[in-house]
């Protein structure tokens, strides 16, 4: 196996550090793509850059805007850059490490790298079946562009602002096509060269989104640790993220305090190591597949997810209910000569704990009215008190009332057979501790949305 990652820089304002490194690399033109809350952190970073002669230009990201890549790749085009700083959450971060793989090639598109992945199920390429993808040479060459980095762009540089998707520190991307469907590409081209953890760029995110993203970091940490590739390594990294995430989660949150906010951006990262070890599984599969139809944020979905796959897991799997187990005594919830059902339960009271101090979602039927609570009672203002001044669009990525409109049990249900097809040709289904098949998947979403939950281990 092979684990890979970027340089990492992290603590309070370590970005400055990192602006020798690209005069060392010998960089001269940077391009920063951010989203659109950060317009001032991306001026201060121009500042920064500019007092070392680094020309740099700034392009802003709306989550929602379909036409990002194309506009992003028409400014490169004309300013030339050679290095590429995507500040923002994993959506942000996704579509710049994208962005790289195609300015380096410009006969690449969103399509060929969507087909260039070798999946391992039914029919995976989400929409894309053409007739190139029986042309063995050209789904090599295609390949070959995910593996091989180019010389134009010579830094990749990925900043989080959130404290969940690990992007920074993982050879994936989740990207949005012309229909809408998501789109997972993976390859060494993908990863960034610098991860920079610097909490100073954390300061002003609204607390609904350090909840969420919380859970987001959580997941992949468990997802990581009972995997089918969990390793030595990945072990160890999903380990110390979580016992980070279950110390200090509620408590900086219901605190506001920014000071533990920075272990939980630093256990997001590690989670992010851990799962670049490992691949996702099935909680990730099912957020993707929810979030493809509805265009909930990931980490609001996850919340509700968490508890149900690894109650699947851990009613399906032995191996799973050791790890559990093994995992609840290692993080000190429970004693050395407890049983194992005690320790799975004690772990499973601390995950619940967690939804409910942070008013998270126990069913995906209640996400609307989690979405009102947030807005009525300041969670979308930054983790220091401080008004944002932020509509629902700019800060979840959609307008609210849109999601709170559109995800009723109607549309739900007539949408079930497509979130199974989708979830079942997804590659990281088959990383899971259990094999699932599209009627244990249909109930389990019909579970998800009325939160139906029964962890019977007889």
């Amino acid at each position: 196996m092979l684990i890979l990652t970027p340089v990492i820089y992290f603590n309070d304002d370590c970005f400055r550090e990192v602006i020798a490194d690209l005069v060392d690399s010998g960089v001269k033109r940077t391009i920063i793509i951010f989203s659109l809350p950060l317009r001032n952190e991306a001026i201060r970073i121009c500042e920064y850059l500019s007092k070392k002669c680094i020309n740099a230009e700034i392009s802003s990201l709306c989550e929602s805007d379909g036409n990002a890549l194309s506009n992003i790749l028409g400014q490169m085009k004309s300013f030339k850059p050679d290095c590429i700083i995507g500040l923002g959450g994993g959506h942000c971060m996704d579509i710049s490490k994208v962005v790289r793989v195609l300015y380096e090639d410009p006969s690449t598109t969103l399509r060929s790298l969507a087909t260039a992945r070798d999946y391992s199920c039914n029919s995976t390429d989400f929409g894309y079946n053409d007739s190139t993808n029986k042309n063995n040479e050209n789904k090599g060459a295609r390949r070959q562009s995910l593996h091989n980095r180019g010389s134009l762009i010579k830094k990749l540089l990925c900043i989080p602002t959130t404290c969940g998707s690990g992007c920074e520190v993982t050879p994936t991307a989740v990207m949005r096509n012309s229909d809408g469907k998501q789109v997972v590409v993976s390859g060494i081209a993908l990863l960034p060269d610098i991860a920079i953890i610097d909490s100073n760029f954390i300061s002003k995110m609204p607390l609904f989104i350090a909840s969420i993203t919380g859970m987001r970091a959580l997941l992949h940490g468990i997802e990581s640790y009972i995997s089918k590739l969990s390793n030595t390594y990945s072990k160890c990294l999903s380990n110390e993220s979580m016992s980070i995430l279950f110390k200090y989660l509620k408590k900086s949150i219901v605190d506001r305090n920014i000071e533990l906010l920075k272990y939980i951006h630093k256990s997001s990262c590690i989670a992010g190591m851990a799962i670049s070890a490992t691949d996702y599984g099935l909680g990730t599969v099912i957020t993707r597949s929810i979030s493809e139809v509805f265009a909930i944020p990931h980490g609001l979905i996850d919340s509700v997810v968490i508890k149900h796959v690894v109650g699947f897991n851990l009613r399906n799997s032995t191996e799973t209910r050791n790890r559990i187990s093994e995992l609840s005594y290692k993080l000190g919830m429970c004693n050395e000569n407890d049983t194992d059902e005690e320790k799975i339960n004690m772990f499973m009271n601390q995950l619940d704990s967690i939804l409910e101090v942070l008013h998270l979602p126990r069913s995906l039927s209640e996400i609307g009215s989690s979405l009102l609570y947030y807005q009525d009672n300041g969670w979308f203002d930054s983790i220091k008190g401080e008004s944002s001044n932020l509509n629902s669009i700019q800060i979840i990525g959609k307008n609210k009332n849109d999601i709170i409109s559109n995800i009723n049990l109607s549309n739900y249900e007539n949408s079930i057979n497509r979130m199974v097809t989708r979830s079942i040709n997804d590659y990281s289904i088959l990383n899971n501790p259990v094999n699932i098949d599209q009627k244990q998947l249909s109930e389990l979403f019909i579970d998800i949305w009325y939160g139906h939950f029964n962890l019977n281990l007889k």
